[in-house]
């Protein structure tokens, strides 16, 4: 084969899929210096090209309302019991009334952080952008069909 043999072996290419899965906000640069303390000499661009051949891609996270377990395990009991009781009346739906929300805030454009993951892993509790509330001003519009 001609031209330079390949520099990330199996056993880098394992390293940096362990330092990439277990912090997924850290940038480039932080992935090739926690490689380099570990004594792997790789290049930014070679770290890249590994993570992209691993499957992890670059992406804005998922901005979803802090559920604690305790709210997640209330979700979960409504859910089951809205649909038992849907279950029961079919025409029930037929007298629903639909709303939408609209929200616009005036404190300006912030850019959400990006995150390192694979396909699937979108909505996993680790790679969540948390969402509170804040004292920014905004209005919000509703609708009903």
């Amino acid at each position: 084969r001609a031209g330079r043999p390949v520099k990330i072996t199996k056993d880098i290419s394992k390293a940096v899929e362990s330092i990439a899965q277990e912090n997924p906000w850290s940038s480039l640069q932080e992935l090739t210096d926690k490689l380099h303390t570990l004594d792997i000499k790789i290049g930014r661009s070679s770290i890249n090209r590994t993570v992209q051949q691993l499957g992890f891609q670059l992406r804005i996270s998922r901005k979803k309302p802090y559920l604690d377990n305790f709210k997640k395990i209330r979700w979960k009991y409504w859910c089951k019991r809205l649909r038992r009781r849907l279950s029961k009346a079919g025409k029930w739906w037929r007298r629903m009334v639909w709303l939408d929300e609209c929200k616009v805030e005036f404190e300006g454009y912030r850019r959400g952080k990006r995150v390192r993951i694979k396909s699937g892993q979108e909505y996993s509790d680790q790679n969540l952008a948390p969402s509170f509330r804040s004292g920014r001003f905004g209005v919000g519009c509703w609708a009903s069909f």
